[in-house]
């Protein structure tokens, strides 16, 4: 089993085996009915590409000025329990980043739509965990601090 330099692949595949890789290809999915290798299966590509996540880094002002809206993850949580984060999460199938990061807000600092600014996106990066993360920049509207406590152990600026 080849391993590659952590630089000869994406970031996410940097340390996957060639065994590894060569399973996902050959899947049986993959082929047509004829058995032509000329055709892969949405489940086989999408096994190799990189989950997509947004975050956002919430501005909100208060009386002694501007803060910046952080949470300590959930010590529940599978994926970085205890982490200190922004609110966002995993891209669900058919939305755009810009929808994740609204719905993520929502969900997890309990607010409406209307509470929510969209300052500014910001280049993509790798994640802890090897999703393609977008970043926003964004302002909340008469946040009250409420947070899901199943997500978040709690929250500061």
């Amino acid at each position: 089993m080849t391993k590659h330099p952590p630089n000869a692949l994406p970031s996410f595949a940097a340390h996957m085996e060639e065994k590894t890789l060569i399973q996902i290809l050959q899947n049986t999915d993959a082929y047509t009915a004829t058995g032509s290798p000329s055709y892969v299966s949405p489940k086989a590509v999408s096994q190799l590409i990189p989950p997509r996540a947004a975050v956002c880094a919430p501005l909100l002002f208060r009386e002694d000025g501007w803060h910046l809206l952080y949470e300590v993850r959930s010590k529940k949580l599978s994926m970085q329990p205890g982490d200190i984060s922004f609110p966002g999460g995993h891209t669900e199938s058919g939305e755009r980043s810009r929808d994740t990061v609204i719905r993520e807000l929502q969900e997890e600092l309990l607010i409406t739509r209307d509470q929510i600014t969209l300052l500014k996106k910001l280049p993509k990066l790798i994640g802890p965990g090897g999703a393609i993360v977008t970043p926003y920049i964004g302002m909340l509207h008469q946040y009250d601090g409420s947070f899901d406590h199943s997500e978040s152990a709690h929250i500061f600026t």
